[in-house]
């Protein structure tokens, strides 16, 4: 039998994609503070992969919701 994913599942991955980009936020901050400005964009690019892989986990609940 395939499990579906619930609503519930896309809720909690989106959420812990955007725990991921809050943790690449914080990083990319220190990483500013020190200089290394490589670093900090090397952060600041992870973190916006994780924010838009949660922005799809959202849609796809919202979509769920709908439906």
């Amino acid at each position: 039998m395939v499990r579906t994913e619930s609503v519930a599942d896309h809720h909690r991955k989106a959420a812990e994609h955007f725990e991921n980009a809050a943790v690449h936020h914080r990083m990319a901050a220190e990483q500013h503070e020190r200089g290394n400005e490589a670093e900090a964009l090397r952060h600041t690019i992870e973190a916006r992969r994780y924010h838009e892989q949660g922005m799809r986990h959202e849609q796809e609940a919202e979509k769920r919701h709908a439906a």
